[in-house]
């Protein structure tokens, strides 16, 4: 109970109002485009995902899996057939990853996920190497299969393994990723309605309006999050060595 009182007091009364107001926006852009149930709920589901993990919060990744459904169904209905790749063979597997690995590295004191500094140039170089391989293959199969926007597809499933997998890691780099990502599913699904005519996914192009403040946020957030554990690593080095003075 305790817990749960913690994570609610956690959220500060403008992110309440940020939260309701987007919460308001995609029910009326829903009612409005008769939006799907489906959509809509991949929307509300992905929007509360990103907004926590920009906070550092497990409880982003548990929502992110549960989005996966909603919005691998939308984007295999409109030949997106690369969001729906990344959904299953990159998010999926991902997302699971990071709730195991954000459980295990929670800031007791804070209820935070503990930053990661820690990701050296050779895990850059496999990571970003291996992307790019797996991007070109993904694109020959996207064009295969006579995908949507085929060139911006490829490059969403790029950006987007990166981010998973560097947020997985958790580190604030992985928001820049998503970023990247953002702009180009903005493109993609604005796209769409214009040239589909398909109001109904107004709601998608809005989704990643909000995604990419997120994310922007999530980049100064981790870099707080990042100061602020160096200074209690650094309070704690002092104590110990305090300590170990007054002992002698």
């Amino acid at each position: 109970m305790e817990k749960i009182k913690r994570f609610f007091k956690e959220i500060k009364w403008y992110e309440y109002l940020f939260v309701g107001v987007c919460l308001t926006i995609f029910v009326t852009l829903s009612i409005v485009f008769k939006s799907s149930i489906i959509t809509t709920l991949s929307a509300i589901l992905g929007f509360l995902a990103v907004f926590f993990i920009s906070k550092g919060n497990v409880v982003g990744q548990i929502l992110g899996l549960l989005q996966i459904p909603f919005y691998s169904y939308i984007s295999y209905s409109n030949s997106y057939y690369g969001e729906f790749i990344i959904c299953l063979t990159i998010s999926l597997p991902l997302y699971a990853l990071a709730i195991f690995s954000w459980v295990k590295n929670i800031n007791s004191s804070s209820g935070d996920i503990k930053v990661n500094t820690k990701i050296g140039w050779r895990e850059w170089l496999v990571v970003v190497i291996i992307s790019l391989i797996v991007g070109v293959g993904v694109y020959f199969l996207l064009d295969y299969f006579n995908t949507y926007q085929v060139l911006l597809s490829t490059l969403s499933v790029i950006t987007s393994a990166i981010a998973c997998y560097i947020v997985m890691r958790r580190n604030g780099y992985g928001f820049i990723f998503y970023i990247a990502n953002n702009i180009i599913s903005m493109s993609m699904w604005i796209l769409l309605v214009i040239n589909n005519h398909d109001l109904t996914q107004i709601i998608t192009f809005f989704n990643y309006i909000t995604y990419f403040m997120l994310n922007v946020r999530g980049v100064f957030n981790f870099a707080k999050l990042k100061k602020q554990q160096n200074y209690e690593l650094e309070d704690a080095s002092f104590d110990k060595i305090m300590k170990v003075l007054k002992e002698n």
